[in-house]
């Protein structure tokens, strides 16, 4: 890879961490608003939590030494996770900003009812943010391995 190309694609590999941190943010301050959160909300906002750090350390190593393949394809997973994740808040928060007080009444209980939804979200998450971790350390490995032969 020629370093024109290889800039294009760390310059990709950051944009798209960027854009799911400013996804992530969003699903948290929606989810955080929820009052009485069951556990699993609070454990799903903790996850994305620890899944912004785990990305700002990505955005971190492909900045400095370059793109690495299992990176991008981490990322493009997680955004699918995340994309799924952040439909299913959309639909919450329109079903929640409805004019209707007795409305936003039954929405507010389809929101609970919709809690095992949740849990099947955050085991989506809790895995893309596995696989972020896999393809960062296999990044770093990488690394260690071009800077002690170099």
């Amino acid at each position: 890879m020629d370093g024109l190309s290889g800039a294009a694609s760390v310059a990709g590999i950051v944009s798209l961490t960027v854009q799911l941190a400013e996804s992530i943010q969003k699903i948290c301050k929606f989810l955080s608003a929820l009052k009485h959160a069951s556990e699993d909300i609070e454990d799903i906002i903790d996850d994305l939590e620890v899944l912004t750090y785990v990305l700002a350390d990505i955005q971190r190593c492909e900045e400095l030494f370059g793109p690495h393949n299992a990176t991008a394809k981490a990322l493009l997973r997680c955004r699918r996770q995340v994309r799924a994740l952040d439909n299913l808040v959309t639909g919450w928060k329109e079903e929640l900003e409805k004019d209707s007080r007795w409305r936003r009444g039954q929405a507010a209980f389809k929101v609970v009812i919709k809690a095992d939804k949740v849990k099947e979200w955050r085991g989506k998450i809790s895995e893309a943010k596995e696989t972020l971790s896999l393809a960062l350390q296999a990044s770093s490995r990488f690394v260690e391995a071009h800077m002690g032969s170099g």
